[in-house]
């Protein structure tokens, strides 16, 4: 329990939506990352690399979207395709050799986003289905394929 104090005023005025997060609707937006950080994945098995992205607008500019790309993984198909996602991405800010993360990071870029139909306990929500340079270059040059049960 944590003890707000006794000068807690609830603002009337707070907009209640503010805490909705419906899917943004699919199609390409321009973002940036943020944050990335390398996780073990939940067997424990292998390695991820979790990316927050900030959708820069102007629409749902301050929303934000991850993607997980697989780094080390007993699926060699996993690896593949996380490893030419990361690729994707990382074209897209030009950047050609990629020993850290954090140099992906405040780089505009594209990304398409898809809604991932809701499913038991999980809401609907958005999935980053490609990328592509900030200035709008050819999508097929940085597309993400992503299977379907990724």
């Amino acid at each position: 329990m944590a003890n707000l104090g006794e000068n807690f005023n609830v603002d009337e005025n707070m907009d209640e939506s503010s805490g909705v997060f419906d899917p943004m609707p699919a199609g390409w937006y321009t973002a940036q990352m943020v944050d990335s950080e390398l996780k073990t994945t939940k067997a424990g098995t292998g390695e991820y690399l979790e990316a927050k992205l900030e959708i820069l607008g102007p629409a749902f500019a301050g929303r934000f979207v991850w993607d997980r790309f697989n780094i080390k993984n007993p699926n060699e198909v996993a690896v593949r395709i996380g490893k030419g996602n990361l690729s994707a991405l990382a074209k897209s800010v030009g950047v050609a050799n990629l020993t850290d993360s954090s140099v992906l990071h405040m780089k505009p870029l594209q990304v398409k986003l898809n809604i991932k139909p809701a499913q038991g306990v999980y809401e609907a929500s958005n999935e980053v289905k490609g990328y592509k340079p900030a200035d709008g270059a050819s999508p097929q040059a940085a597309a993400v394929n992503k299977p379907s049960w990724s």
